[in-house]
């Protein structure tokens, strides 16, 4: 009862507050719906699984004056499943405060978004989708809503200071210095944990001189009686871009530095890049680059994966009459949604590696340590939108090699192509067809009989289809493959980010997923999707076998 009160005095409020030019309301209504069924015969474990949420984010925008302005964002949550008021909840979801200081300063408190480049600080998105199907990208939409997943951005609590000026010589001249507290102290055993962060270039027409510096260091002197030392990590980068008509070029270079001063520990690494842009008609290009990051090229802030593959899912954790529990698959990623534990929020010194699964050539993007070779980027798309594609691929060794002499061999092919099939024949309804396939392939001879040779084969494919029923009716399909077979030695870290082991790692993984759904379109931001979900799971090295199907309503509305 108190929360149906708060509820109707919030929107009260939140309708006089919109009378007013400076207020504005807008947010986010959500309704899911999930039913899930484990089609293998399971007597010890559940193999049925029913969700029902409703979600209403109410964000206000306060535009009070040029120098403070507030954001806030208030979630209300229920559900619906249990008929049981205690799940229901009410609690601030974000809050930020920002301004102008004057023309040339703007700042940013509370919750703000963090990035700087592929080195020093970014945050790796997952691997698991290639040129995805409309239906698949949906359900990815509504999860990096839910945890935050804003392009190559860190969510973090923080300030931001920015100065940003353009002089009369069309010369601009950018700043930007970040700070925020990663980890609060519990005063035993975890330290407090900061980032201070500093963002700035000269840039004109033609080109561009650009310094990044990301800092994360703990401070222990919070703790109680702790013989914890104080770590630090130092990344620097500095970029210059050139552009000579249609071509540009581009030289990347800088170093980290990890050290412990209590225990005289200190290990720095260097990196370059040079990378060469053709740009074709129509906002075409390709690019050739070439790129060195040496093995003790350690950087905090860019080498994450955003997905926590050691937790497990909300459903069905424990599959096929066994114990053993279900590792994190692609449908997790996707339709999890009342799981906070899939997406990685916290950048700290637990350096999350992306699954072994997708592939060991580039587990942290191109700031993975020990790679050395070459990048080709081609990126053509047609006047009339008919035609979409886009291939990345990569020829990777390791800089030295990784417990013995010889070095790995990687070979990375992303292929996608997209057809506006009824472009081709002048049809008035939308028909469209996506395909993605990426490849994956690491390689290493052994001299030593008594390790084996490295032959890791990883194989990604997205298929999708859509089709316009009728006036605001769309037919969706989705595929999705991943087969990953072989074996390769994954290095283990020790508290420094050293090399003090190697784990042999078996792979024999299939998992296909399939949806069918229709979706039904009021405006844009508004609509109505009814799914059938087949997840298909065979893991021959653990011998887990598995299939489900899931059933989605959802509901979407922004406003």
């Amino acid at each position: 009862m108190k929360l149906i009160l708060f509820v109707l005095l919030f929107l009260k409020c939140s309708y006089i507050i919109g009378q007013e030019s400076r207020f504005s309301i807008e947010g986010n209504s959500r309704g899911i719906n999930q039913s899930l069924n484990l089609n293998e015969k399971d007597s010890l474990n559940s193999d049925v699984d029913f969700e029902s949420n409703v979600i209403v984010d109410l964000g206000i925008r306060a535009n009070l004056n040029e120098k403070v302005n507030f954001y806030s964002q208030i979630r209300m949550k229920s559900n619906l499943a249990l008929f049981d008021t205690s799940r229901s909840n009410i609690f601030i979801r974000q809050f930020k405060l920002y301004g102008d200081v004057n023309e040339l300063f703007f700042y940013e408190l509370g919750d703000v978004d963090l990035v700087l480049d592929s080195y020093t600080l970014w945050n790796n998105k997952e691997k698991g989708l290639v040129n995805e199907s409309e239906v698949f990208s949906l359900y990815r939409k509504i999860q990096h809503y839910e945890n935050f997943q804003n392009e190559n951005f860190w969510r973090q609590k923080g300030v931001k200071f920015t100065f940003d000026k353009l002089n009369e010589k069309k010369l601009k001249i950018f700043f930007e210095f970040f700070g925020s507290r990663l980890n609060k102290s519990n005063e035993l055993t975890n330290p407090d944990i900061f980032l201070v962060g500093i963002k700035s270039y000269l840039s004109n027409e033609n080109q561009k001189f650009e310094i990044n510096s990301s800092n994360i260091f703990s401070n222990t002197s919070t703790l109680v009686n702790s013989n914890l030392s104080n770590q630090y990590n130092r990344t620097i980068t500095a970029s210059y871009s050139k552009l000579f008509g249609k071509f540009s070029g581009t030289l990347i270079g800088g170093y980290s530095e990890i050290y412990d001063l209590d225990n005289n520990f200190d290990v720095s690494g260097e990196f370059f890049e040079f990378i060469g842009k053709y740009n074709l008609l129509d906002n075409n290009f390709i690019s050739i680059s070439y790129r060195s990051v040496a093995d003790d090229f350690i950087s905090l802030g860019s080498q994450n994966s955003n997905i926590s593959y050691e937790n497990s899912p909300s459903y069905f954790q424990q599959v096929t009459n066994s114990s053993i529990s279900r590792n994190i698959s692609l449908y997790d990623i996707l339709t999890d949604f009342s799981n906070s534990n899939i997406f990685n929020l916290r950048l700290n010194f637990d350096r999350l590696i992306e699954s072994a699964r997708l592939g060991t050539s580039v587990p942290f993007g191109k700031a993975t340590p020990n790679r050395k070779g070459f990048n080709l980027i081609f990126d053509y798309s047609d006047k009339s939108q008919k035609i979409d594609y886009f291939l990345d691929l990569s020829l990777l060794t390791d800089v030295t090699g990784e417990g013995v002499l010889e070095n790995k061999q990687y070979f990375d092919i992303d292929n996608s192509l997209s057809l506006n099939i009824n472009k081709f024949y002048s049809g008035k309804k939308e028909l469209s067809t996506s395909f993605g396939i990426r490849h994956s392939l690491a390689n290493r001879a052994s001299s030593n009989p008594f390790l084996d040779e490295v032959s890791l084969s990883s194989t990604l494919i997205d298929l999708g289809l859509k089709y316009n029923l009728i006036k605001n009716i769309d037919l969706l399909y989705g595929y999705k493959n991943l087969y990953a077979k072989g074996k390769d030695y994954l290095p283990v870290y020790d508290n420094y980010y050293t090399i003090i082991n190697y784990d042999k790692a078996n792979f024999n993984y299939d998992e296909s997923i399939q949806a069918l759904g229709l979706k039904y379109n009021v405006n844009k931001g508004f609509y109505l999707i009814f799914s059938a979900n087949q997840v298909s799971v065979n893991d021959k090295i653990k011998n887990m076998k598995y299939d489900f199907n899931q059933y989605l309503l959802i509901l979407n509305i922004n406003f």
